[in-house]
Parts: C-alpha cells; structure tokens; sequence
C-alpha cells in the first residue's frame, strides 16, 4: 500500500494496480473525515456533504489536455568528490537497473536487519536508493559511500582515476559478499575467480551468466568442453589501421609517428590539403574505425585455430576453439576494451560503437551456434562468409523472447586516456537522460547509440515494464 496516495502496488505485477472497492473505500472515509473536521472546526455551521464529482465532457478535455505526468523519481545528479566520475557513473546504471530499484527499495537488505556492521556496501547501496527515489532534486554527495568503498576494497582507496568497470568488478564482489548470507559467501564473484556462479545473492540473479567454451580436435573430432561462470562480457573493438612511420614502416604498438612533410608543425614538404579534402578524408576515416555491435559480439563467438594436446589422440593437434553464451543473464552487461596496456604505453582506441536499441542474443548462444555448425558444409570452401559478420549464411533462429534486451543506460568515456571523464545515460520511462556527475539532463538516442561507449547495459524485455 502506498500511503501516500492510498493506491495498492502488486509485487507479482511490479506496478500499480487499481481496484475499484479500494477507491470507494477511500473516497468514503475521505468525505467521512472531512466532515469530522470541519463539524470539530465549526460545530454550528451547517455544511453540505460531499458528493461524487462526475466531470462533463468539457471538464474532461480540459483535465485531458492541462495535466501533466508526474516527475521522474530517481533523476538525481551524484556530486563529485574529487576524480570519482567513474563511482557516480557505475552508480547511476545500478539505480536504474529494474531488479536491483526492486531489491533495495522492497526492503530485501536495510541497515535494521544486517548484522555486518560498519562498511557493508549494501547497506550504503540501500541508503543511496532511498536518497534517490525520495524525491529530492539537489545533487546527492556520496561522501559515507565512497568512505565504505575505500575501506572494503583498498585497491579503490584514494583520489587517483580509476577504471569504471574495475570499480563495477569490486563494487559487485562486495554487494555479492555482503548479501550472502557469512557462512555461504564465496570469496569472490564469478567472473573473477571462477567461482560457483550458483549463488543467489541480487548480484548473481541479476548479472549472472554461463559461458560454454568448445575445443573440436581436428584429427578425432573429439570436443572437449568447459563452462565459465560470468557477470559480464567483455569485447573486443575492431582495431583501427596502424600508425605508419615515415619510412613507410608501422609502427609499434604504444609509439606514434613522427610528424609527416606537411604535418602541422612540419618543417618542410608538401602543403597541406585544403580544408574539404581534410574534411572529406576525416568522415571516410570515422566511417572505417566504426562498428556496430553485434560484429564486436560476432568477433566474440568466431571459431579460432590453436594446437592443443587432444586427450584421445595423446598428442598435439590443430584444433578450433568456440565461445558460446550457454546461460543468458537478466542484466546484460558488456564492456568494450577501449583501453590498451603494453610496456611502453598505453591509450585509448577511439573506435565509435552503434549501439542497438534492442539486442537479440540467439545467434550467440550454444545452441543456435551448434545448428549452425551442424548445417555448414563440409568444405571450408563452399562457405560464403557475409560482410561484417562472422557468421556464414546463418539459418534463422528460434525467436525466444527470453533472448531478447532492450538498453537502458550506457557510460562513455569522454577525452584522453589520462584525463578522461565518464558520463551515463539511462532511460526512464522511455525518455533518455544523461548524468554527468551533478548535471542531469535530457538526452537524445543519438547520443547515446553512438560515440565512444565503454560499458553497456541490457535488460532482458520482461524486465524492461519497470523502466517505463
């Protein structure tokens, strides 16, 4: 019941629900306590009775046409306290994640009731729920937050950039820590040290999945199997052509050219190519270092060759290698690998991802992987291999609606490696808004679908109806 407005709110359903006795009852004890009060505020004054307003047609247009929805509960800025950008943006994707807003704001795990005393981080995310679905608009600070953070995970601790989705990791193996009961909790969350992902902590029921991981033997055809328990997926991006150098060499990996003849900067060589043809050269290179994502998911799940010691033929044999999903999450969550580490260097690759407003995942999982493996043809020649896709002339898969997502919030990565900022979009009941630390404002799905997204986030589509 909601008692501030004496409406019912099923849980099965997730929504508000109307019942007409309810309404009746409260319209009748309304007009009963109105008159109370105002035969206690004025004993002598005869007042008529309430009666049931019935509006006329013109009352009705004008009800129709002046009124306006209720405000979005839930759109607040997070404050930031000094380089946490990437805190505020990983919070804002979970406090408008469908299952979790139902796990802390049903009262599942509240300070009254936990029995782990200081720096519990569930307790911190419960707190936070409340602050942000109270209604209050100001830009919240989570200062008693990032204090429990620190001092769960030292690695967190301090001042310094830290990776977003390093900080989804730990947050999420302190949430699955905190909300599993002491003598059950692993040490860690699948995904990171391969442990059970059988747990049913709001973690594991909300971003768990399975991986299925196939090894086919060349020889024997004999297929060695392994399952891998994760929370999210992370891709690759298609690499960008290598920077050369001026001999006409590529470069490594972590170095970049020298300036070429013409270069600004440059102290000789050819003049630099007008404006146009720079213009017209720049849109053709955005058009090469782009992909969608289901080619980075594609890539994901493509056979690769390696040797391998087969187990029935007692020696080292060419084998093929296929990642499938065997377990689909309700939360999909998938990061992109933007950012590249070697000895020298590291940086950013600046690749632009589209972004689909709606995902389906059957062709990758185990299943339609395996049809189609039974029905591509013996010969490597005779296979068709269409653009973009590392799938061959696929048959069509079986349309489960449980493999279907629609995308709720997205972060991106703004700038440089060193100095870059993060900033989120969610979408609440079907209206995108971007949060950028304590800015909150509308947003459009351009924006959102295109640009430099760096984690991504899916809910399976029946669990979409609390997003709206």
């Amino acid at each position: 019941m909601d008692w501030d407005n004496f409406t019912v709110f099923c849980i099965a359903c997730n929504d508000y629900v109307y019942d007409g006795d309810m309404q009746r009852i409260v319209r009748a004890e309304r007009e009963r306590i109105d008159y109370i009060i105002s035969r206690v505020k004025e004993p002598n004054l005869k007042k008529p009775r309430l009666a049931t307003w019935v509006p006329s047609n013109e009352e009705l247009v004008q009800i129709q046409t002046g009124s306006s929805a209720a405000g979005c509960l839930g759109l607040r800025g997070c404050i930031n306290l000094g380089n946490t950008c990437f805190m505020n943006a990983i919070m804002q994707t979970l406090i408008h994640n469908p299952i979790m807003k139902y796990y802390f704001l049903s009262d599942k795990h509240t300070k009254k009731t936990c029995n782990r005393g200081k720096y519990c981080m569930a307790c911190e995310m419960d707190n936070c729920f409340q602050e942000f679905y109270s209604g209050n608009k100001k830009a919240f600070g989570p200062s008693s937050f990032l204090n429990a953070m620190w001092n769960s995970q030292h690695a967190m601790a301090g001042y310094a950039q830290q990776d977003a989705h390093e900080f989804f990791i730990s947050l999420a193996n302190e949430l699955h820590n905190n909300c599993t009961s002491q003598d059950k909790a692993p040490n860690a969350i699948a995904g990171t040290n391969g442990t059970d992902g059988d747990c049913n902590c709001i973690i594991h029921e909300t971003f768990a999945g399975l991986l299925q991981s196939d090894v086919t033997c060349s020889s024997c055809h004999a297929v060695s199997s392994a399952f891998d328990p994760i929370i999210d997926m992370s891709l690759e991006l298609k690499r960008s052509k290598p920077a050369t150098k001026a001999n006409g060499k590529r470069a490594r990996p972590g170095e970049l050219p020298p300036a070429l003849p013409g270069d600004a900067g440059g102290a000789s060589g050819e003049a630099a190519p007008p404006p146009a043809k720079r213009q017209k050269g720049a849109a053709a290179r955005d058009a090469a270092d782009s992909c969608s994502l289901m080619e980075c998911l594609d890539r994901y799940t493509v056979p690769e060759k390696l040797e391998y010691t087969c187990s029935q033929c007692n020696e080292k044999k060419e084998a093929t290698k296929q990642i499938s999903v065997k377990k689909l999450p309700a939360i999909l969550s998938i990061q992109l690998k933007r950012f590249e580490h070697s000895q020298k260097a590291s940086s950013k690759i600046e690749t632009a991802v589209k972004i689909p407003a709606e995902l389906d995942m059957t062709p990758y999982t185990t299943r339609a992987i395996k049809l189609r493996s039974l029905l591509r043809p013996a010969s490597s020649g005779q296979r068709k291999q269409s653009k973009g896709s590392a799938f061959v002339d696929s048959p069509p898969t079986d349309n489960i609606p449980a493999h279907k997502y629609e995308l709720f919030a997205v972060i991106h990565h703004k700038g440089k490696l060193e100095t870059g900022h993060y900033i989120t979009y969610a979408r609440v009941r079907d209206q995108w808004f971007s949060f950028n630390d304590r800015f909150v404002n509308c947003a459009t799905e351009e924006e959102v679908s295109s640009g430099g997204a760096y984690m991504i986030f899916y809910s399976r589509r029946g669990h979409s109806v609390a997003l709206r």
